[in-house]
């Protein structure tokens, strides 16, 4: 399983690619966004699997053991470099605020589904789309900032 290092701390593991050609776009593409990823991840781990709900990309913290996972769907490919770059920052963004995302979501918006399933659907949609509304965001802030830092 080839990997890839940044910083000496932060190492990319791919596995399940079709190609060695997708392989090195998505180390290129997470290469260009390393200096986004936080601190607490020392390990970033990707793998190409069919995703539900046309989704093209998913991801999981995991920040006991400091590791990010990337899901790639194969439609991933099928979009643009700069489509396929905005996507990316986005779920980077997710493993800035996944630690605290699902901190809440476990300690307070979990909890209500066994007293109350109607409430806590509610809830638990109502935070979806307000941490996702961030999370694009953050995205937009970060791709403004890139772009500044491009043209010099």
């Amino acid at each position: 399983m080839p990997s890839r290092y940044w910083r000496s701390t932060v190492a990319i593991h791919c596995n399940g690619f079709y190609s060695p050609e997708q392989e090195a776009t998505i180390l290129g593409e997470l290469a260009e966004l390393r200096d986004v990823f936080p601190s607490w991840v020392r390990e970033v781990w990707v793998s190409l699997r069919s995703l539900d709900n046309g989704d093209i990309l998913i991801c999981d913290t995991n920040v006991p053991y400091r590791s990010y996972n990337i899901s790639v769907s194969p439609d991933y490919f099928s979009y643009s470099a700069d489509q396929r770059k905005s996507h990316l920052t986005h779920e980077v963004v997710h493993a800035i605020l996944g630690p605290i995302v699902e901190w809440v979501s476990d300690r307070f918006i979990e909890p209500m589904k066994e007293s109350d399933e109607r409430l806590y659907a509610v809830i638990e949609q109502e935070w979806r789309d307000r941490f996702e509304g961030v999370t694009q965001e953050w995205t937009y802030i970060l791709e403004r900032m890139m772009a500044k830092g491009e043209e010099g």
